[in-house]
């Protein structure tokens, strides 16, 4: 962490240099135009400048070293607009804009597009020189390759890329001077712990997976432990990969490489999605008190038995939780599924692809609506106040289920399962459960607070229709 704890704030000094500067040239030129038209009471706005620093930052820009040139530069521009928006609203609303000059403030926006580039160019330079400067990097590829680029981000520290590990997948391993450099073991469950242990102690460490010479096995070996494992990938493509669709592309030590990262892995952003859930689920207990009333009502008059229902689950990191559910089942639900399972190949082989029968003989009257509108799963809300769960995630798994995520499974366990998720809000039981886990991880991959809102929005149609639900 003391890495970021420099590398951040260093950038946004350049940038609040730049701006200063920018803003300093635009009332000097205004001035030397007309000298009675500009007073000094124009240093008075110099503060407002400070509201830039938190947009940048909005925009995904602090360090901002994993950007593309071009993104880079359109993230820079658009926040810069839009802090010279607020600039001018704050004139506006405060009904003083008559006494301020509009060169001035459109000559500072002008003056900033190009400054604060200008400044984190050649302040990336100057830092450089610095040890604290910059993103630890892991290799893993070729070793005539990952040795190759080694070598070039050790000659331009710029970059901001510092290779702390070099894992080789061929058995040519060679030594990069002042690197620890190694053979990635065969076994995954090895290889996972190699992996993990030259990431520990570096949470915004990124790995480069270098895929040209790799066969399509090996390809298919490293990308599960890496996604795993990082939550930032720098893919550099095999030469022979054609590569037509707009994709978020860059260039890696004058390679075309593919920029990855995997949202929920962010520590801080996993933190603004447990305060998020925290927020709306207390705002959504009261409300829903009365359905919880007449569901408890109608489940204890349709069948004997508890009202709820406790069935253990796997959560976050992989451990046992159990989550709350309203009964839609008899109680004798084990004795009845055997039985229906018992001589009837058709029926044990749906149960055994998806944990699921479409006419489950073991769900009660209330429970078949319980199921259609998922309201059974409403007391899960306290499983998110217990910290096990969260509103929107990856549908919670049983043991049984492991196998079939595969690969996967290492990143399901990195987040906390939810009540709704894509795959609810997707045909649920009418989509594959392979189309299932990969909704899951695209979902962790892209995750965003918009896309908790557009799930949680979806969320009531889908349950209203019932579509795919059984």
């Amino acid at each position: 962490m003391r890495l970021l704890k420099s590398t951040i704030p260093a950038m946004m000094l350049a940038d609040l240099c730049a701006l200063f500067l920018a803003f300093i040239l635009a009332y000097l030129t205004r001035s030397s135009l007309d000298a009675f038209a500009v007073n000094r009471s124009y240093l008075g706005l110099a503060p407002l400048i400070l509201c830039f620093i938190p947009l940048y930052a909005a925009f995904g820009l602090y360090p901002g070293l994993l950007l593309a040139g071009p993104e880079h530069l359109k993230r820079l521009s658009i926040a810069s607009s839009v802090g010279m928006l607020f600039f001018g609203t704050v004139l506006f609303v405060g009904q003083v804009g008559y006494a301020y000059s509009r060169f001035v403030v459109l000559f500072f926006w002008l003056l900033a597009l190009f400054a604060v580039p200008l400044a984190r160019f050649y302040s990336k330079k100057i830092y450089s020189r610095f040890a604290w400067w910059g993103y630890p990097v892991i290799l893993i590829g070729k070793s005539r390759l990952t040795a190759l680029i080694a070598g070039q981000l050790r000659g331009a520290p710029e970059l901001g890329h510092r290779t702390v590990a070099v894992f080789n997948l061929d058995e040519e391993t060679l030594p990069v001077s002042g690197i620890n450099t190694e053979l990635l073991p065969d076994d995954p469950e090895t290889a996972k712990e190699r992996l993990g242990a030259a990431g520990c102690g570096a949470p915004q460490i990124t790995a480069v997976l270098v895929m040209e010479g790799l066969s399509p096995e090996q390809q298919q070996k490293i990308y599960p432990l890496a996604e795993a494992r990082f939550r930032r990938l720098i893919i550099i493509p095999d030469a022979s990969m054609n590569i037509r669709l707009s994709v978020n592309l860059s260039m890696f030590c004058s390679r075309l490489s593919l920029s990855l990262r995997q949202n929920l892995l962010d520590p801080c952003r996993l933190q603004l999605k447990y305060a998020m859930d925290l927020g709306l689920a207390v705002l959504m207990a009261a409300p829903l008190l009365p359905f919880f009333l007449l569901i408890s009502l109608a489940i204890a008059l349709d069948s004997r038995g508890p009202v709820f229902y406790r069935q253990e689950r796997l959560g976050q990191g992989g451990r046992k939780i159990r989550i709350w559910k309203f009964r839609t089942m008899y109680k004798n639900a084990d004795q009845i599924l055997d039985v229906c399972l018992t001589g009837n190949p058709t029926l044990h082989e749906e149960w055994r692809q998806n944990h699921k029968l479409r006419s489950d003989p073991r769900i009660t009257r209330v429970g078949k609506y319980l199921r259609k509108a998922s309201l059974d799963e409403l007391p899960q809300l306290f499983n998110i106040f217990q910290g096990d769960m969260s509103l929107v995630g990856p549908r919670p798994i049983v043991e049984e289920e492991v196998k079939k995520y595969g690969a996967a499974f290492e990143l399901y366990k990195k987040v906390k399962p939810g009540i709704s998720g894509l795959w609810q809000v997707s045909g649920r039981n009418n989509t594959s459960y392979a189309a299932r886990v990969a909704l899951d991880e695209a979902y962790i991959a892209n995750w965003s607070v918009w896309l908790d809102i557009y799930i949680l929005v979806r969320t009531l149609p889908a349950a209203l229709t019932a579509e795919g639900a059984y």
